[in-house]
């Protein structure tokens, strides 16, 4: 009877053992892939600056000015990107994990990131009279101005800025009806931007010029308004007209429609394999619950079961923490060179943080599981059972009075 103990708790131990593998290895995916506060930590770690000065859209042929323009804004935006991102990813994760019945991807995105709040942010960090500026310098010399009015040139951006906030509000005011076409709420929309203000101060500063041209000395007003509308007015016909967007301007490919149904479908046929994975998951746990339970029903001693269940524990600790701790330890020197050879230097350091972060949850585990093995062995070693009470027997003169 004895051996078939010892042989059932061996057979139980195995059986511990192997589902603390397999338990390892769910408990690292579910605190990680399966995690939308490790995915939301992680986003919050991934250096966007630093990616935008080094892409190939940074690279472009564009004006320093508006390069340096975008980083500051992404720069000031970035803790806003990665918090509308992270809110993103949450609502998706809550349909994955069966907290809600449907993605609603475009409604997700619409209240995230795409969301008017976020938008409005974006525009009021945005250096619009940067961005403004060469384009409209570049319309003006392409079509042509008097020589007279070349210094109307530098005159633009302290024009821009002057009406930058006035900007500002126009495009708030447009951007939610595109906004809404883009993730398909609704099918069709009409927009305005003008810049008729910005116009007209650049009348004024035209005319303030030729009355300090000497060319123009002794000009009346109605002369050089009649040298204006001759010679500026064709020019800045096309900027007063403004910006006229709609549905057709922007066509079909803009909306994401399509794109975000296709990733619906996707999730929809992920999701059964993760709920599944939810349900064994706790079904291992129980089971693993039993099987140490059963080593415990077969030795009916602390010592003994504390002996057998540390062991297994502490086997399972020093397997699977120990190449782990030499991993962290060798992995810089030895391994991250080979593994991010294609990763760019700028995205090096965030690399090697998100491996070791992608595997530290089994990293605790293991070394968690290794500590409370080595526990419970100091306890089947150091544990002494209570010694039963002897009663002397009573004596003669006890006996008689008794």
């Amino acid at each position: 009877m004895k051996a078939l103990k010892i042989v059932a708790t061996v057979i139980l131990g195995i059986i511990l053992f192997l589902s603390l593998f397999v338990f390892g290895i769910a408990f690292n995916v579910k605190q990680t892939v399966l995690n939308p506060k490790f995915i939301a930590a992680e986003i919050n770690k991934i250096p966007i600056t630093s990616i935008f000065q080094n892409t190939t859209a940074y690279e472009m042929d564009i004006p320093n000015e508006i390069k340096d323009s975008l980083e500051i804004t992404i720069a000031a935006m970035e803790p806003q990107i990665k918090q509308q991102t992270g809110d993103a990813l949450k609502s998706v994760y809550d349909y994955l994990l069966g907290k809600k019945a449907s993605p609603e991807l475009a409604t997700t995105l619409r209240d995230t990131i795409l969301s008017n709040t976020f938008v409005n942010s974006l525009i009021d960090n945005l250096d619009l009279a940067t961005l403004l500026t060469d384009s409209i310098h570049d319309q003006l010399n392409t079509q042509g101005i008097p020589r007279e009015l070349l210094p109307l040139l530098d005159q633009i951006k302290p024009i821009l800025t002057k009406n930058e906030p006035q900007l500002k509000t126009q495009l708030k005011a447009a951007m939610p009806p595109v906004l809404d076409y883009i993730t398909g709420k609704t099918n069709s929309f009409k927009v305005t931007f003008t810049l008729d203000a910005v116009v007209n101060d650049l009348e004024t500063a035209a005319k303030t010029i030729l009355k300090n041209n000497p060319v123009f000395a002794g000009a009346t007003d109605a002369q050089i308004n009649s040298y204006i509308t001759q010679n500026l007015d064709p020019q800045l016909k096309d900027i007063a007209s403004g910006l006229t967007l709609d549905q057709t301007t922007l066509g079909q490919d803009a909306q994401l429609t399509q794109s975000l149904n296709e990733a619906e479908n996707s999730l929809a046929e992920v999701r059964p394999y993760i709920l599944q994975f939810q349900t064994y998951y706790i079904w291992l746990i129980i089971f693993m619950i039993v099987v140490a339970g059963g080593i415990v029903a077969l030795n009916l001693s602390v010592r003994k079961a504390t002996c057998a269940i540390g062991s297994v524990l502490l086997a399972y600790g020093i397997i699977e923490f120990v190449p782990l701790m030499v991993f962290q330890f060798l992995a810089p020197r030895y391994f991250y060179n080979d593994m991010l050879a294609d990763v760019p230097a700028y995205l090096n350091t965030y690399a090697r943080q998100a491996i070791f972060d992608s595997i530290s949850p089994l990293w605790w585990f293991s070394l968690g599981t290794l500590i409370a093995g080595i526990a419970l062995l100091v306890v089947s070693f150091v544990y002494r059972p209570a010694q039963p009470t002897i009663t002397a027997p009573a004596t003669t003169n006890e006996q008689i009075q008794s």
